[in-house]
């Protein structure tokens, strides 16, 4: 039995660099694993990114792609619906030629983009989609442009043959159809997109009194409030005033930094709040997540995050959020809302004199980030693409 090449075509929210040379380069996320994932079971795809063309790029701050078999399918560069209509015809063309030659596709969803190449595709394509996030969370849209999202993510939904979620439940509880559930040709799955690799999950800690107590976040591009640093930022400043020693390690990068570290002088807690920038290599990453002692992230736009199972994986107790998925992995007493500054600095302070809790939520979370291993991950995404080859070329005699 032979079985020919299947092409897949990606669609997400995507916006990278191209070079001189012709190498393209992304911010976060989008590295060679990213890739590798749908290239185990598909012999080559099409990536559809917003790219902008630069001179030059720094290495240490962009992640190189050159994955074998990618290849990347630009669209105008653009940022916001004004720049989107701006550049509509010619955005709408690259759109219209995005799945010429291809076999499948997946869209990566809740997103304008895959929208937009669900509405341009080949009616005969099947196509499964991946969903990373809950489109009520966008607080940064207007009301009725989440509604509209929500809408569209339902209809795709409708019309695909498979999904994936990042969460168990929560998601599908949400927005799966009925009619998808009782489909038994359609096809579930659910995984997250982290890259947990089994020498990366840490013993949990036995926390002893602490002095101090040392605070991480996690936000690859901090262009905005969305991941809630201005939050974090006021649990220091009360901490202060309550004479509780507290410092803050914000990770990552983006055009809001320097704002972010403005508020920080502002408020008199420069000194407590330090920004290292983004990092790449996710053991770097891990190895400065096991120098806190709590995760705090008042985030309020998520799918499931990465950086929660992350933190979790290092044996940190961690305070966030209730929306989206992040319920599957927190237990209620550590999740308030964003805007919730007093409850977030009243379970800072409370937590940093009880080592015997802080001990138990972190045995408590690395049994929980043990379910996101990587082994465990990789076969049900594997599983999942290849139903979709299926599909998309079933084998032949």
């Amino acid at each position: 039995m032979s079985t020919a090449p299947v092409r897949l075509l990606v669609v997400d929210n995507a916006h990278i660099y191209r070079t001189p040379d012709g190498r393209y380069y992304a911010p976060s996320l989008y590295d060679n694993a990213f890739f590798k994932r749908y290239l185990q079971v598909f012999e080559s795809i099409r990536f559809v990114a917003k790219t902008r063309h630069v001179e030059s790029i720094d290495p240490q701050r962009f992640i190189l792609i050159d994955a074998p078999g990618l290849e990347i399918h630009e669209l105008p560069w653009t940022q916001g619906m004004k720049a989107l209509f701006k550049r509509l015809p010619a955005v709408l063309a690259r759109y219209r030629s995005a799945g010429e030659g291809m076999d499948c596709a997946i869209y990566r969803v809740s997103q304008l983009e895959s929208y937009i190449a669900f509405l341009f595709r080949r009616r005969r394509m099947p196509f499964f989609l991946e969903v990373v996030n809950d489109p009520e969370t966008f607080v940064h849209m207007p009301r009725i442009m989440r509604a509209a999202n929500q809408f569209m993510l339902r209809v795709l939904l409708r019309r695909a043959r498979g999904a994936a979620f990042v969460t168990e439940h929560v998601l599908q509880d949400k927005y799966l159809p009925d009619a998808c559930r009782r489909n038994p040709l359609y096809t579930l799955s659910h995984y997250s997109s982290i890259e947990l690799k089994a020498d990366w999950l840490a013993p949990p800690r036995d926390f002893a009194p602490l002095p101090r107590i040392r605070m991480a976040h996690v936000s690859n591009s901090i262009d905005n409030d969305i991941k809630g640093h201005r939050a974090a930022i006021a649990v220091v400043q009360r901490l202060q005033e309550q004479g509780v020693e507290a410092t803050l390690t914000c990770i990552g990068d983006g055009s809001a930094v320097e704002e972010l570290k403005a508020l920080c002088t502002e408020l008199g807690v420069q000194e407590r709040v330090r920004f290292v920038g983004r990092i790449h290599d996710r053991a770097m990453l891990l190895a400065q997540l096991r120098e806190a002692d709590l995760f705090l992230y008042p985030t309020r736009l998520e799918g499931l995050p990465r950086a929660v199972i992350e933190a979790m994986a290092m044996g940190l107790p961690t305070l966030s959020t209730p929306i989206a998925g992040i319920p599957e992995l927190l237990p209620p007493a550590y999740m308030f809302d964003p805007d919730d500054i007093a409850g977030f600095t009243e379970a800072v302070r409370r937590l940093k004199d009880a080592p015997e809790e802080l001990s138990r939520m972190s045995r408590d979370n690395v049994a929980t980030s043990r379910k996101f291993a990587k082994d465990l991950l990789d076969a049900r995404r594997s599983d999942f693409y290849t139903q979709l080859r299926v599909l998309a070329r079933p084998a032949t005699a």
